[in-house]
This record gives structure tokens, C-alpha cells and sequence, in this order.
């Protein structure tokens, strides 16, 4: 009977070590940013923002990403109503380090945005979902083997059709 349980054991052992070499040996990152979500519209407050993001460099300077935005809850600054804003993105990246110890990265894609409204005076629908373009720019340091600090700036563009929102984050990336 052990030997059975040892002849099933022995590929599960060898998979399992085989895929931690060939991981670290990809172009995969997890990332979580967190900050401060700048928007244009002057009755709105200005909110915190969440984010986390899954990645994959093809070669080193080049790779595509996905991810989820909570971009916050803004508040009217007359009365109790608010807006809560989510989005998705899917984006191309470019990183180049340029001989620095400092990365320096910028984003391409799109985004798929939710807005809800919870308001009486706001015009239109109260929920409504919305497309268009986003941007980033910003910088990693490795601090450690295979982890990163970064900063960031990002754009989503013409959210609503009307205005602009941009996120200023510092986060973490884990590279596999």
C-alpha cells in the first residue's frame, strides 16, 4: 500500500516543484495599489481609491495587465448624496529601468466603469456603465527578491463623458 501512495506521491511532488521553477521564471505580477482619486466635477469631494491588478510581461520591457478599480465614494458637498464609482481595466504595458535601479513604467488600455448614484439631484439614469481609455505612468523599486514598491499616476478618461479621473497611488508588486 505505500508503495502505491508513493508512486502517486512522486509526480504530485515533481509537478509541484517543476511549476514553482517554470513560475519564477515568467513574467507574472500581482500588484496592489492604494490612494487618492482626484475628480473634476466641483460638487463632488474628492475620495480614496483601491486597486489590484494581475500582470504578464512578455519580454521584459512589454506586457498586458488586468485588473479591478474601487475608485471611492464621492460625496456631494451639499447634502447627503454620493456616487460610488468601480472600474475594470484591461491595459498594455510598457516598463523599461533604463539602467537605473528604479523602474520607470507606462500603461495603455481601456476600462469598463460602473457608476452608481445614489442621489435625488442627479440627472439621468442613477446606474449606468460607461467605456473609454486609461493611462498610467509611474516607477517600481524592487526592495526585495521578486517584491516592489510603486508609485503611480492614472487617468481614466472622460468617465461619464464629461470628466476625467486621476488616481494617485503608491502600492506593492509581487513578481513571480
Amino acid at each position: 500500500m505505500k508503495t502505491w501512495k508513493s508512486l502517486i506521491a512522486m509526480p504530485l511532488i515533481i509537478g509541484m516543484s517543476w511549476t514553482q521553477v517554470s513560475l519564477a521564471e515568467t513574467g507574472l505580477q500581482l500588484g496592489l495599489n492604494a490612494g487618492y482619486a482626484d475628480i473634476k466635477w466641483s460638487e463632488f469631494d474628492d475620495s480614496a481609491s483601491a486597486q489590484a491588478y494581475v500582470a504578464y510581461n512578455f519580454i521584459d520591457w512589454l506586457g498586458v495587465e488586468a485588473g479591478y478599480t474601487d475608485m471611492g465614494t464621492f460625496d456631494v458637498k451639499s447634502g447627503d448624496n454620493s456616487v460610488d464609482l468601480t472600474a475594470g481595466h484591461l491595459t498594455l504595458n510598457m516598463n523599461g529601468d533604463f539602467g537605473w535601479d528604479i523602474e520607470v513604467f507606462a500603461k495603455l488600455g481601456l476600462y469598463y466603469t460602473a457608476i452608481d448614484a445614489n442621489c435625488t439631484n442627479c440627472g439621468g439614469d442613477k446606474d449606468r456603465h460607461e467605456t473609454g481609455f486609461t493611462y498610467t505612468a509611474g516607477l517600481a523599486k524592487e526592495v526585495v527578491n521578486h517584491v516592489a514598491i510603486t508609485a503611480s499616476w492614472q487617468n481614466y478618461y472622460k468617465v461619464d463623458e464629461e470628466t476625467d479621473f486621476n488616481l494617485y497611488q503608491l502600492g506593492i508588486r509581487f513578481d513571480f
